[in-house]
């Protein structure tokens, strides 16, 4: 079996956030872009606009780029919901779970479809202790081994519109969520009654509709932007970091003296290629555990 690291996404983005204050701006919605020969400009709400050589969607399952680059380019609501949460790892719970969770996502179908997925985010070092040794410039919060816990079902069994879902409280899906696995086995049960209600969200589980190569501009797409997926696979964040790696490298070719647009296309090339094979894997992961509705043919 291949080893797996697990990573936790907030310290992560701290991580690479690091330095990069005068770089990264927050609080800016982006609302179009206009091209203009070797030259892109993206628009913002507030009036705002910014100019470069390439403009780069990383705008997630929504994304406004996307919508403008490649208005054929549809998501499409796989009609199964999630609910996840985050359960402290503590020394009754970690003794009650058999050794064998520790080393793998673990999946739990009841016949129904109804799942639940448990997953152990453990630390080799506590994060800050690490930040200390490593990279003293990097300010991380104290972080905590905890299991990540997610329900999933399809909408029309749930019992709840998903107006519903998002206004109830993390504590109001927890009982959801326990009123759904009733009869199941009291370990998964008292997992997930160990919710913390403030980490408790919905989630809508969208997949992009794979499309034939498209023209090479200087816009591009990474990530949920271009082939969002469901988690069925626990692929998405990978594919978006594989997608970030290997764009930073062609552009860095760029910076070299190659062709932008031919660095563009190629990584868009294999870039698509690997990532709506991931997509349809992902759905028809989805389709057979949880009832997913699949991608179109």
């Amino acid at each position: 079996m291949p080893a797996h690291t697990v990573l936790d996404r907030q310290v992560l983005r701290r991580i690479l956030l690091t330095g990069l204050d005068d770089v990264v701006h927050f609080g800016r919605h982006c609302v179009g872009y206009d091209e203009d020969g070797e030259t892109v400009t993206a628009r913002f709400a507030d009036g705002g606009t910014a100019q470069g050589s390439v403009l780069v969607a990383a705008d997630g399952v929504g994304s406004v780029i996307r919508a403008q680059r490649l208005p054929h380019a549809h998501v499409m609501d796989s009609q199964t919901r999630l609910i996840y949460g985050r359960v402290p790892l503590t020394p009754e719970l970690r003794d009650a779970l058999p050794p064998a969770m520790f080393s793998v996502f673990n999946s739990i179908v009841g016949q129904d479809r109804t799942f639940v997925g448990i997953a152990p985010v453990e630390y080799r070092e506590p994060p800050t202790t690490a930040a200390a040794r490593l990279a003293p410039e990097v300010a991380l919060e104290p972080a905590e081994d905890t299991l990540a816990v997610m329900f999933g079902r399809r909408l029309d069994r749930l019992g709840r519109s998903d107006r519903e879902l998002r206004a109830a409280s993390g504590q109001q899906l927890r009982e959801m969520v326990l009123e759904q696995l009733a009869g199941w086995h009291p370990l998964v049960t008292r997992i997930v009654e160990a919710w913390t209600p403030s980490s408790v969200y919905p989630i809508k589980v969208r997949s992009s509709v794979p499309i034939p190569p498209w023209p090479t501009s200087n816009v591009t797409l990474l990530g949920d932007a271009i082939h969002a997926m469901s988690p069925a696979a626990g692929a998405g964040a990978n594919m978006a970091l594989r997608d970030a790696a290997a764009l930073a490298t062609s552009l860095t070719e760029v910076a070299a003296g190659h062709p932008l647009l031919a660095a563009v296309d190629g990584y868009e090339r294999a870039m698509a290629d690997e990532g709506f094979r991931m997509v349809q894997f992902s759905a028809a992961n989805g389709t057979q555990t949880l009832g997913a509705d699949p991608l179109p043919s």
